[in-house]
């Protein structure tokens, strides 16, 4: 089995190193499983390429650089789909990082094992800038409550690329709510198998990342999937208390 990961990338140096560690410090690269990591690169202005560019050599027959075409963040996750061949596709953004190193090798055993099995994910850990605990968040999976808050963390998720050949990828309609929509639209034929007791990955919560800076934008994207999956009164007001909340922000 080949899985493939991708990172979008663009002034990234601050996070990025870590990231990148925790994927190709995975155990069973080659063995259990073989490996192919894609950078979706956005021109930057600080050392991300060249940090980047130093794991491509040391790693050529795994890591791979493409141009990001400049069209918006779902634009490039769709960019860095088209190029992979991995039987499995996890994207991992790059200020995120895999909290253990047998992550991959448990997504692959599980997926060999369980051909039926057309994605999952696992429950995660939110982590500051500092590398410091927030919250550990667990997870499990039922559909209403799917509709009622984006409950799938992306950073712990894998799908099998079959998947993007039957639904199609993310839809470009969305800047930024776009694996919300994703996962409304799979897992309505296909549930997924979760990873309860397990935290693949930890997702960083800080300033700069587009979670915190485009909170507002974010919430009025959901309320468009929301209206397109015909949510009812009961649940949409709870996505309205969640906008509020992001619109008056942390301080609040």
């Amino acid at each position: 089995m080949k899985i493939s990961i991708i990172t979008l990338c663009r002034n990234s140096e601050q996070f990025i190193e870590q990231t990148i560690n925790s994927v190709m410090s995975q155990s069973g690269i080659g063995q259990d499983f073989q490996l192919e990591y894609i950078f979706v690169y956005a021109k930057s202005s600080d050392n991300t390429f060249s940090i980047i560019n130093k794991y491509q050599v040391n790693f050529p027959k795994i890591i791979r650089i493409i141009e990001d075409e400049g069209k918006g963040i779902c634009h490039a996750m769709n960019m860095g789909i088209d190029h992979a061949d991995g039987d499995v596709v996890a994207h991992l953004h790059s200020d995120d990082f895999y909290n253990e190193r047998d992550v991959l090798r448990t997504v692959a055993v599980y997926f060999e094992k369980n051909r039926k099995c057309k994605w999952l994910y696992s429950s995660f850990r939110l982590v500051d800038e500092n590398n410091c605990v927030i919250r550990d968040i667990r997870r499990s999976f039922k559909f209403e409550a799917l509709k009622k808050w984006c409950i799938v963390p992306h950073s712990s998720t894998f799908i099998r690329r079959e998947i993007f050949q039957e639904f199609g990828k993310y839809n470009p309609v969305y800047k930024l709510a776009m694996d919300y929509d994703y996962w409304l639209r799979i897992s309505q034929k296909y549930r997924p198998y979760v990873f309860k007791n397990r935290y693949f990955s930890s997702f960083r919560v800080h300033a700069e990342s587009a979670t915190e800076k485009h909170a507002q934008s974010s919430a009025q994207e959901t309320k468009v999937i929301a209206t397109r999956y015909k949510f009812t009164k009961n649940q949409y007001s709870v996505w309205e208390k969640i906008f509020d909340k992001l619109a008056r922000g942390p301080s609040s």
